[in-house]
């Protein structure tokens, strides 16, 4: 029960049990693997052996990483054979199937990339030197370290090998090889370390990979140190028996916690502004008399699959809108294009300006907008697609002017041509701010800045506070693709709808590293 309680209170495991990610299955699938490779070393079972090949084969093919433990089983046998100087023809030409299998499928996945492409890593990720190797190790302790495992896992781990270590080296008691476990632990180990160095550059972005790698090669050790954890002693046994069930109930409520946290909704997560926004699209699209067959592409999808599984229907997406990778969609011929509404300023008129004049517009529920490619030019503004006939307030920051009823306030000493300079030395640029009742739905934000150098992280924020509480927080990064160059920017802020009192609202450039930047033909329209 230890083991079990143990093993399925990690917190990645327990975030991805539940999920498309198919690291979760495979290790399940593992898991059956080996309770029938243990199996057949322990009662000499062909049946059982063939079941575990078959078993760990299917867990590589849900996830290429599994066939480290595969790979296990062969050297396994591989030792035994050269132990019992006896080879078993049966077994060995199972495994060969199996390999072929393996080898047959990496084919046609190869097949598949060069005929329809693919999103996914199909190179080594080593790191290219000592000290980016040491400073992957220190990024993966500084995100991951608590999401691998909690206090109370590792605790349970030290455990293990403690017991292990005493009863080896102090109890001078054997290692049973024989049983399979102990070499199942080295090789699985091992050989979990051997794929983190090949593809160490991408631990530090992706938890999950811990789960087609250590967990297993952990599980196994767990239940190594544990067996060699004995006493004749009911005294020592209670005190042993207890401090177990105290730290798998510490491991429970703090994975519990974790979960809680990685399942809190953050006003920057727009993967999750993603799937909000996208919640009832399919419904939105029935009433708009949109068929269940009709091709969709999503421009600034952030998501690969998300909006289209939400629409229920099939379709393109576009993540990262260059102009010609919108460009490249639509000429897909995709019968609607549906574009978040926070993100058509920013994600594609910014990086297609001439888009504009091509999107005819069919309705919108707020959140999103369903259009049709237009191969002639319509006559409008973005303006237009964003608020149609709806009286709108223009409100503009001129440095050279000292207009009392504007919203902004700066404290940056003006240029000539109505510009101004933020200096390093000032965290936050000009602000817009509103104070009293409201009833905004959306504020976009124009403007032309200018960098002397590629700024690494410079920000346009907006926040509302209502009864002291942040409410809502967005923040949109400004890119400088080019050094002194004015460039243009602009971002939509759609404001959540539970704005019924008094609110604060403020809008503000943020410059957390120190940019030099200069500005000029700010507004704000709403």
């Amino acid at each position: 029960m230890a083991v079990v309680v143990f093993s399925f209170t990690f917190p990645v495991l327990a975030y991805y049990q539940a999920g498309f990610v198919p690291s979760a299955p495979a290790l399940s699938t593992a898991f059956i693997a080996y309770y029938f490779y243990f199996k057949n070393v322990k009662h000499k079972d062909n049946v059982s052996f063939y079941l575990a090949i078959g078993l760990m084969l299917a867990a590589a093919l849900y996830r290429s990483p599994f066939n480290i433990f595969l790979f296990a089983i062969l050297l396994n046998e591989l030792w035994n054979a050269f132990n019992s100087r006896k080879i078993l023809w049966q077994r060995f030409s199972v495994m060969g199937i199996a390999y072929l299998l393996l080898f047959a499928f990496q084919v046609y996945k190869k097949y598949l990339k060069e005929e329809f492409g693919s999103m996914f890593l199909t190179e080594l990720m080593p790191a290219r030197s000592v000290d980016e190797f040491v400073n992957i190790i220190e990024t993966v302790w500084l995100n991951w370290s608590m999401s691998y495992f909690t206090w109370a896992h590792y605790i349970l781990l030290l455990l293990a090998l403690v017991g292990l270590l005493y009863a080896v080296l102090v109890k001078k008691q054997k290692i049973d090889f024989d049983s399979g476990l102990p070499v199942q632990v080295f090789l699985c180990l091992g050989g979990a370390f051997l794929y983190f160095l090949l593809m160490a550059r991408q631990f530090p972005d992706h938890d999950y990979y811990f789960i087609d790698t250590f967990y297993l090669g952990f599980i196994l050790f767990f239940i190594l140190g544990l067996q060699f954890i004995t006493t004749n002693s009911r005294g020592i046994q209670l005190v042993f028996n207890s401090a177990l069930f105290l730290l798998l109930v510490w491991a429970s409520h703090s994975a519990a916690g974790i979960q809680r946290y990685r399942y809190t909704f953050n006003f920057w997560d727009f993967g999750e502004i993603t799937h909000q926004n996208f919640v009832g699209s399919a419904e939105f699209l029935d009433s708009l008399g949109i068929g269940r067959d009709a091709t969709v592409l999503v421009l600034d999808a952030y998501s690969t699959n998300a909006p289209l599984i939400l629409m229920e229907r099939r379709g393109y997406t576009v993540q990262h809108t260059l102009k010609e990778n919108i460009q490249s969609g639509i000429k897909e011929g995709a019968d609607y294009i549906v574009i978040q509404d926070e993100l058509l300023p920013t994600g594609v008129i910014l990086n297609y300006p001439e888009l504009t004049q091509h999107l005819n517009k069919i309705d919108g529920n707020g959140r999103i907008t369903v259009y049709t490619y237009s191969e002639n030019e319509i006559d409008q503004t973005l303006e237009d697609l964003l608020w149609n006939d709806v009286s709108l307030t223009v409100d503009p920051l001129d440095f050279n002017s000292k207009d009392s009823t504007s919203l902004w306030s700066h404290t940056l000493p003006a240029a000539e041509d109505h510009k101004a300079l933020l200096p390093g030395s000032e965290l936050f640029g000009p602000i817009w701010e509103f104070n009293g009742d409201s009833d905004f739905k959306r504020l976009l934000l124009k403007a032309n800045f200018l960098s002397k150098s590629i700024v690494s992280r410079f920000e346009a924020v907006l926040s509302i506070v209502q009864h002291d509480q942040v409410i809502f927080y967005r923040s949109f990064p400004i890119d400088f693709s080019e050094a002194d160059t004015w460039e243009d920017f602009m971002c939509m802020f759609v404001l959540p709808g539970n704005l019924d009192g008094e609110v604060q609202l403020k809008c503000n450039l943020y410059n957390p590293n120190g940019a030099e930047v200069w500005m000029k033909d700010i507004s704000i329209t709403y």
